[in-house]
């Protein structure tokens, strides 16, 4: 008995559903829209879009109704400067490709550093930094 009611809710269901469509189908020139008892009887040219709206090569032109509704504005064009601040986030990195990397091949150590933080910009030959080396010292005075 169950299923008898659920089999009968499902035919007057796809029933229902049937006739909705096919009337929707054979009733193409009915406007369902709020302004349908505004709409005048006169027939609508060939390459009209919608009432109260002209689309022709110029531009579009909306009535001033409908501009209302919407809210729509209008401004002449200029040239002007742009004040909007945008703020966004965001990483800011060095590039990689011009880091270089200075190793010493004898014990020591800096005396002196000129370039003292990271990402200060140096010039191909500026000095970096003084080195001390006992051995490197030694090295030179015997050679003198």
């Amino acid at each position: 008995m169950k299923t008898v009611k659920i089999l009968a809710l499902l035919v007057i269901f796809v029933g229902v559903f049937a006739v909705g469509y096919w009337r929707g189908q054979n009733d193409k020139t009915a406007d369902h829209s709020a302004s349908s008892s505004q709409q005048s009887t006169e027939t609508k040219p060939e390459g009209a879009a919608m009432e109260g709206h002209d689309m022709s090569a110029s531009g579009i032109k909306v009535s001033p109704e409908k501009q209302q509704l919407v809210g729509i504005r209008t401004a002449v064009a200029e040239i002007r400067p742009l004040v909007k601040k945008i703020r966004t986030v965001g990483i800011v990195t060095y590039d990689e490709t011009k880091v270089a990397q200075v190793f010493s091949k004898v014990d020591g150590w800096i005396e002196q550093l000129f370039v003292n933080y990271t990402g200060k910009l140096v010039e191909k030959g500026q000095p970096l930094f003084t080195f001390y080396s006992p051995s490197l010292f030694q090295l030179k005075k015997s050679i003198s």
